[in-house]
């Protein structure tokens, strides 16, 4: 079974291939549950993937038969778990593969300086780690191209980890654009007893802070709406309708407008002027040409037009 497998992955007789047969025959049984209106089409994203993969253990294992025939360099003596002097030791030197330290634990330096406190994150702490690493992933390619291999891979975890939170790429996506709809809805909530023309300006300040603060999540939530998969299509609709229904809810509360912030005329000019804020805060994050005073400027005199027209 071992060769086998290693012979179907062109890989050295090590084992890597038979492993790799394993996980393949998984996600093909995975690829086709998810996508049973189209299994041709799943087979093939499905290929992709393992070729990907299979090149990727290829080299990685031709690599390791080079190195085994490598006369092996004298080993200096393992330091003191404290380290050196001066110097990080086991338990205070930065983890490479993880950009400088291992994410899922948070460390704090004991007293002296001599070792590390350790924690493991929390359930919530770690979905939250997954989630702002999709964020940035989906706000740089299309929900096509995004790959779990690659979410687990920057967020430092197995696929089996990020599967236990997430059972599907759909859902994952899903995950990522309800948090940011949260989020704004959060932020963007109307004070009661006060005016709209009173709250909107300082409103969209504090939105647009978010919108720099949080240019990934921003991108990848608005993607959502150009994704193949019409589940995560719907989850960003339905966030786009909790937004308008806010407005509208406070437009219909204010003396100003009263019964008419009820009304379908209206109710399409808060939708045109959502999709107008939108393309404005895109095109501020992909070029920076104006300032945020005058990107909110622009926003308060385009509703004001919309709802007085």
């Amino acid at each position: 079974m071992t060769l086998l497998g290693d012979a179907a992955h062109l890989t050295p007789p090590l084992g890597a291939g038979a492993n790799l047969a394993v996980l393949d025959g998984a996600e093909l049984t995975e690829a086709l549950a998810a996508g049973p209106a189209d299994p041709d089409e799943a087979v093939r994203a499905f290929e992709e993937r393992m070729r990907e993969r299979a090149g990727r253990w290829a080299r990685i294992t031709a690599a390791g038969v080079e190195r085994l025939g490598e006369p092996r360099p004298r080993r200096s003596p393992r330091p003191a778990r404290g380290g050196p002097p001066g110097g990080p030791g086991l338990l205070t030197a930065p983890c490479a593969a993880w950009g400088g330290a291992r994410p899922q634990y948070s460390a704090a330096m004991t007293d002296g300086g001599r070792a590390r406190v350790r924690r493991r994150l929390s359930t919530e702490e770690r979905r939250e780690q997954l989630l702002s690493v999709g964020a940035r992933l989906f706000s740089d390619d299309p929900y096509e191209d995004v790959r779990i291999e690659r979410v687990a891979e920057l967020a430092g975890v197995s696929r089996g980890l990020l599967y236990h939170y997430f059972p599907t790429k759909r859902d994952f996506f899903a995950a990522v654009v309800a948090r940011e709809s949260e989020r704004m809805l959060r932020m963007t909530a109307a004070v009661p007893g006060v005016s709209v023309r009173a709250q909107l300006p300082a409103g969209l300040d504090i939105f647009l802070g978010y919108v720099a603060e949080h240019a990934h999540g921003f991108r990848a939530f608005h993607r959502a709406d150009a994704a193949g998969d019409r589940a995560v299509r719907q989850v960003y609709r339905r966030s786009l309708a909790a937004q308008e229904r806010q407005i509208l809810a406070a437009l219909a509360a204010d003396p100003e407008f009263g019964p008419a912030g009820e009304g379908p005329e209206l109710r399409m000019a808060v939708r045109g002027w959502l999709a107008f804020t939108t393309a404005v805060c895109l095109e501020w994050l992909r070029h920076g040409e104006l300032s945020r005073e005058q990107v909110r400027d622009l926003c308060v005199r385009a509703l004001w037009g919309a709802v007085s027209a």
